[in-house]
């Protein structure tokens, strides 16, 4: 399944009026980790109600690193430092060594001191357990598959790293190309029904979803698919005036795709992210002539895009009507339960049965809430003091690695940082009010975005020209 020989990617420029394909050469990792991202992509948009796509996608991450050892470095990375930077080695055993230790079987009298044990303790009490040895995890079969489930995005992230340049555009193109049939199956789901062409049986009927079950998620994707493509087209090597074409092209389909999700957030952050497609594509093209062919080509997005507002996209407006939003209320509750687990956490994947016991009875309803849609609080209650401490070291983490690859990199290094810290900080904002990165796909996307901001050693400002992004 997976090409173990030195693969081709197609990469579009232009032959007169039309496209012609040109051929980057990658390495056989490349290869495997262009396959694997592609798959995740596919399969894994379908979060925790899907388990049988969750599976099948860490089955493929399992092939996939057989392969990559069987593989082998490229011979640039025969020689040398490891190329993944201890940096990043270091935050992911820390985000897998998390679920790991909350399993770990704890004597009594240590589990029953942690905070919010009481009615464990009273339910173990009614079968004679209450003396037996129990793990931080308040259901560690959930948090032994919540690791299962991270570890692909951590993989993906090591991964990237150790991509050369060829490799990592190649991965950019999977991504985009990926996002584009994504997109194209999400106009025929809305055109042909609301129940038409849905791969999940719980999903958001009536609106665009795509690969994915969930609008959000959905809208995520499509935003992290125009980065790719934005930031593809930017570190070509050659300068070709139709590839802005092709990309604003891209570009159009994916906003309109966006709009259709009916995702408020994600309508809120294709601002950001369209600001960035388009300094990527102003920015890679030196000349005059090149930088009009790109602002007519950006042009010709935002006509497109414009005529997305029809009838079909007032029920998008008519979500921000200024209702009061009932995850208002999931807060609070969930701000009461953080309180009673904190500092030891109730364990990773747990936010069910941790929060249940705490939600306010005026203010049941037939809504489950499997999520506390806001990402940090929810990851407050599943590792408790941890959680800050991870999420702030993380942040500098990847902060200073980023800084520093922006300092040596060339043009090429340049793009690809770009989509790499868009495609974060789509996460690390929609996490506010959501849950994007307990979605396989999109926390694979992330891991690949993490892992290109370290700079391989085949993009210096000295090969490649950084001098060309003065302008």
């Amino acid at each position: 399944m997976f090409a173990c020989a030195r693969g081709h990617i197609l990469a579009g420029s232009d032959r007169g009026a039309g496209l012609r394909a040109t051929v980057d050469r990658v390495t056989r990792r490349g290869a495997i980790a262009c396959t694997y991202v592609a798959l995740a992509m596919v399969l894994g948009g379908g979060g925790t109600p899907a388990p049988k796509a969750e599976i099948a996608v860490q089955m493929a991450f399992a092939l996939a690193a057989f392969a990559w050892f069987w593989a082998g470095p490229p011979r640039t990375h025969q020689h040398g430092n490891e190329p993944v930077p201890r940096s990043l080695v270091i935050l992911g055993a820390a985000v897998l060594a998390l679920p790991l230790v909350q399993v770990v079987p704890l004597p009594p009298f240590v589990w029953q001191a942690l905070p919010g044990r009481e009615i464990q303790l009273r339910a173990l009490a009614l079968v004679n357990e209450e003396h037996s040895w129990r793990p931080l995890s308040i259901a560690p079969t959930t948090t032994l598959a919540s690791f299962l489930a991270i570890v692909p995005a951590v993989g993906a992230m090591w991964a990237t790293a150790s991509l050369t340049m060829q490799d990592r555009r190649a991965v950019l193109l999977i991504i985009g190309s990926v996002t584009l049939i994504g997109a194209m199956l999400g106009a025929v789901q809305v055109t042909v029904g609301p129940e038409a062409f849905r791969l999940y049986e719980k999903v958001h009927s009536g609106w665009l979803t795509g690969f994915f079950a969930n609008r959000n998620a959905a809208a995520d994707g499509m935003l992290v698919g125009a980065l790719a493509i934005a930031a593809w087209t930017a570190s070509g090597q050659q300068r070709a005036r139709s590839r802005s074409w092709f990309a604003a092209g891209g570009l159009a389909f994916l906003a309109l795709a966006t709009l259709l999700t009916g995702s408020r957030a994600g309508l809120a952050l294709m601002l950001p992210v369209g600001l960035a497609c388009c300094w990527l594509l102003y920015s890679s093209f030196e000349r005059a002539r090149s930088r009009r062919s790109a602002i007519i080509g950006l042009g010709v997005a935002v006509v497109t895009a414009g005529f997305a507002f029809h009838p079909r996209i007032a029920g998008v407006v008519d979500r921000f009507d200024g209702v009061a939003d009932p995850r208002l209320a999931l807060w609070q509750d969930t701000l009461i339960a953080l309180q009673a687990w904190f500092p030891a956490g109730a364990g990773v994947g747990t936010f069910v049965e941790a929060f249940l016991p705490f939600e306010d009875a005026s203010r049941l309803d037939a809504l489950f809430p499997n999520r506390a849609h806001n990402d940090y609080l929810e990851f407050a209650i599943e590792a408790g003091a941890a959680a800050p401490v991870l999420l702030i070291s993380g942040a500098v983490i990847l902060g200073m690695l980023a800084f520093g690859s922006w300092q040596r990199a060339g043009r090429r290094g340049r793009a690809h940082l770009v989509f790499a810290l868009g495609t974060l900080l789509v996460m690390m904002l929609h996490s506010a009010i959501d849950y994007p990165l307990r979605n396989m796909a999109l926390a694979c996307l992330a891991g690949v975005a993490a892992g290109m901001l370290h700079q391989p050693p085949g993009d210096r400002a000295a090969q490649d020209g950084r001098t060309e992004w003065a302008a």
